[in-house]
């Protein structure tokens, strides 16, 4: 699986010359049209069933990806030019990835534009900020849909817990995850657009993980039912656990199963399953550790979708490293 925020790019960012392009983009130089298509022809010869995905078309750039994921801090959020750029590019992304005629899911992610700043911001401040920001109109829906209400959800184990919204927290949430949500819709329309071209059905996943903090009930609740109301069930999402790229985890399990399987009910009661990314570990043959996707397991109910990808390039280098050297 290639991410199309960096590892693969449309034909004509691959065919440039050098520096037209930045240089994350694409950095395999395998084109969208090359992958999809020899992933399904290879498949098809072994007789293997395999979904090709769309992984990660993602409102950011790429250097700002790849800084992230080696470590460094970068701030959040797009210009209104930097984010035009950004949703062209994601077009042509589509329009490829459509046109081999063989993708049948896709991993959207807004966390770009996630408004991460609102977390600590005083009550007052978030108060004026909504009443400037969010239409009268649809201030009073939001407050609707959560003031009043107790959201009561059974776990994997059997154990119910109850999920209580405060005007603060809706006001708050929606400053947080509105812009996002609103991408999210113009990529998913941009998808059905292209998609009903050749006639395919096609799956939905939400990458939320790319996020610098651990995902809270409130908050993954309030997202899957703003993207609901506004008519987008997705299939996936993918929470940030704590798991970081190439390492085991750390943390403790019993608190991991217990958060985990909070999340997974309130995906569940929108039709939806969790996504784990950055399944591999320090290395080949431990996962996260050992426990973690046992512990995985358990919170949800054995319906996940769990993305391990680091794993087989690592079996690889490792089956490479046991020929001769010099081997061709």
């Amino acid at each position: 699986m290639l991410s199309f925020v960096r590892e693969t790019a449309p034909e004509y960012v691959i065919n440039a010359p050098p520096g037209v392009y930045d240089i994350t983009r694409g950095h395999t130089g395998t084109s969208i049209r090359k992958y999809m298509t020899l992933a399904h022809d290879v498949a098809e010869e072994m007789g293997v069933q395999v979904e090709i995905e769309a992984d990660h078309i993602t409102v950011t750039s790429p250097s700002k990806a790849v800084k992230r994921i080696v470590g460094v801090e970068v701030e959040y959020g797009l210009s209104d030019e930097e984010l035009k750029e950004s949703m062209d590019y994601i077009r042509t992304e589509i329009e490829e990835a459509v046109q081999t005629g063989y993708v049948d899911f896709f991993t959207i992610d807004t966390c770009e534009m996630v408004r991460l700043e609102v977390d600590s911001m005083d009550s007052r401040s978030v108060e004026e900020r909504f009443k400037d920001t969010v239409p009268k109109e649809e201030a009073e829906n939001l407050m609707k849909r959560y003031i009043g209400r107790n959201f009561v959800f059974i776990g994997s184990s059997g154990r119910p817990f109850h999920l209580n919204f405060s005007k603060i927290d809706v006001m708050r949430l929606a400053l947080k995850y509105l812009d996002s949500l609103d991408l999210a819709l113009k990529m998913y329309r941009m998808i059905c657009e292209e998609m009903k071209k050749i006639r395919r059905p096609f799956g939905i996943e939400v990458a939320f993980d790319e996020l610098p903090e651990l995902t809270k009930e409130k908050d993954l609740y309030f997202y899957l039912r703003e993207l609901w109301d506004r008519g987008l069930s997705i299939d996936f999402i993918a929470p940030n656990i704590g798991f970081k790229k190439r390492k085991d985890y750390e943390g403790d399990l019993v608190e991991l199963r217990d958060r985990v399987e909070r999340l997974s009910s309130i995906a569940r009661s929108f039709g939806t399953l969790l996504s784990f990314h950055s399944g591999s570990g320090s290395g080949p043959f431990t996962g996260k550790g050992k426990g973690v996707y046992e512990a995985l397991l358990e919170a949800t109910g054995e319906n996940l979708k769990y993305k391990v990808s680091g794993v087989y390039i690592e079996l690889l280098f490792k089956i490479m490293e046991s020929y001769p050297k010099g081997t061709r």
